[in-house]
Parts: C-alpha cells; sequence; structure tokens
C-alpha cells in the first residue's frame, strides 16, 4: 500500500523495516516527479505568456 505523503505530519518509522519502507516509497516518489519535471522541460525555451 503506498504511503500517503503529509507534508505537514511526515510519517515516523518506529524500526528498521518501516524506515526502508518510508525511504523505498519516497525515492519512487522523488523519481516519479523527476520524470514529470523532465517531461515538461519542452516549453522551458518560450517566454512566459503575460
Amino acid at each position: 500500500m503506498p504511503i500517503k505523503f503529509d507534508l505537514t505530519n511526515p510519517p515516523v518509522a518506529t524500526n528498521l523495516e518501516q524506515a526502508n519502507a518510508l525511504l523505498q516509497e519516497a525515492w519512487a516518489h522523488m523519481a516519479d516527479l523527476e520524470g514529470r519535471l523532465a517531461a515538461s522541460s519542452s516549453n522551458s525555451s518560450k517566454p512566459p505568456i503575460i
């Protein structure tokens, strides 16, 4: 089950197994966000529309 990210109340691991699970989930989430950022860079050379 994916961990729900709540930036106002971060999860706390009570043992090494939970800490590893949190790290794996956070790493996957970060990789997803990095992928989205890379995919949307096609318009970065265009000036902003005002």
